[in-house]
């Protein structure tokens, strides 16, 4: 249902987008729902607020967060090797598609962890999450400051654990 939704977000009325942005936002805070089902809350988020939804004023970073918890949760076993698919396709739409509305620390810390992701995961996995972390240094020149080796620039020490990038 939710891969339908993303997929036809377009055609939905304007009017029932701040609706289904809260549905899912609840949706996303329960604890029932699987790691599939969340990734696909967020991916139908971006997909709505990518189209006819950017008119509306709605704060996608607890949807941002979500994405950015759950990047840790993704391994290499073979029951989620499918999800790695709607996952880099929900990064492509979360920070490449919206580069343009995402602060920069906020996307330095999701190719730090991308990075870290991309080293517990299989070849294929591993291939296309360095793809995403290439188009996003391609198009966002701040991010370089990540391959910089003075020391001096950063603004403290990276914490892995915590979920807010």
């Amino acid at each position: 249902c939710l891969e339908g939704l993303a997929k036809y977000a377009h055609c939905i009325n304007l009017d029932f987008y701040m609706d289904l942005v809260n549905v899912l936002d609840n949706l996303l805070k329960e604890d029932w729902l699987g790691y599939r089902e969340q990734l696909h809350c967020i991916q139908t988020v971006f997909a709505i607020l990518s189209g006819q939804g950017e008119a509306l004023n709605i704060d996608p970073t607890r949807f941002y967060n979500n994405l950015y918890k759950d990047l840790l949760t993704t391994t290499a076993s073979s029951k989620k090797s499918d999800h790695i698919e709607i996952l880099l396709q929900t990064l492509n739409d979360a920070l490449i598609k919206r580069r343009k509305k995402i602060t920069n620390k906020r996307t330095i810390g999701f190719v730090k962890r991308i990075a870290t992701l991309s080293l517990q995961l299989l070849h294929d996995g591993n291939l296309g999450c360095l793809g995403i972390i290439r188009n996003i240094m391609q198009l966002n020149r701040n991010v370089d400051v990540l391959l910089d080796l003075d020391t001096s620039v950063g603004e403290g020490k990276f914490q892995a654990e915590i979920d807010d990038p």
